[in-house]
């Protein structure tokens, strides 16, 4: 992906996290941190046929800052998210990820599940990740990033855990070759 497509997808992203009605409530900030392990498969696998992953050899540790704030319709909030990633095993390479967000939470959940999230972005990787050339036979350090969230526990938590998977492609048309990588992730977030 050149430069000007890698800007491309991060203006997209920063234009979905600004597009919140005006007049909407204050920002709200949180802190994550969060490991996972990569898969060799798809995210599909991960999402419908968990007993099914084939798990690489390689995980993940991140540290993310989030702000989203109300967009006037229920428990719907967007915003933003950046994270530092640190890859070891199979690729052992630093990301910087960062997605818009879409984020649902229930006013007053009766289950222990108290929202969903969906992020959109651009990632940059210190090299090209040697998962990635191993699942795919390329890769590259700028790529589209996408997470899918559940976020546990309740409103009044402070602290919230959550199950991710974070995915890394070349988005179908960001890249002139096919090639991703997945991972599963649990984390914590505390906002403030």
């Amino acid at each position: 992906m050149s430069c000007r497509q890698g800007g491309a997808v991060a203006l997209l992203a920063g234009c979905l996290a600004a597009a919140a009605p005006a007049g909407a409530e204050e920002w709200r900030s949180a802190l994550s941190v969060f490991a996972g392990r990569m898969t060799w498969g798809d995210y599909g696998t991960i999402a419908y046929s968990p007993q099914d992953i084939d798990w690489a050899g390689s995980r993940l540790y991140g540290l993310a800052w989030s702000r989203d704030r109300p967009a006037g319709w229920g428990g719907l909030r967007v915003g933003w998210e950046a994270q530092l990633v640190a890859h070891e095993g199979v690729s052992n390479h630093v990301a910087v990820n960062l997605p818009a967000t879409v984020r649902y939470r229930f006013a007053d959940p009766v289950i222990p599940w108290q929202g969903a999230a969906f992020g959109l972005g651009v990632s940059i990787a210190s090299e090209p990740p040697e998962l990635e050339e191993e699942r795919k036979g390329q890769s590259q350090q700028v790529l589209p990033y996408w997470l899918m969230e559940l976020e546990f526990g309740r409103p009044s938590w402070r602290a919230a855990p959550f199950l991710r998977i974070h995915h890394r492609s070349d988005g179908f048309i960001f890249a002139p070759f096919d090639t991703g990588s997945n991972a599963v992730a649990v984390g914590l977030r505390v906002s403030f």
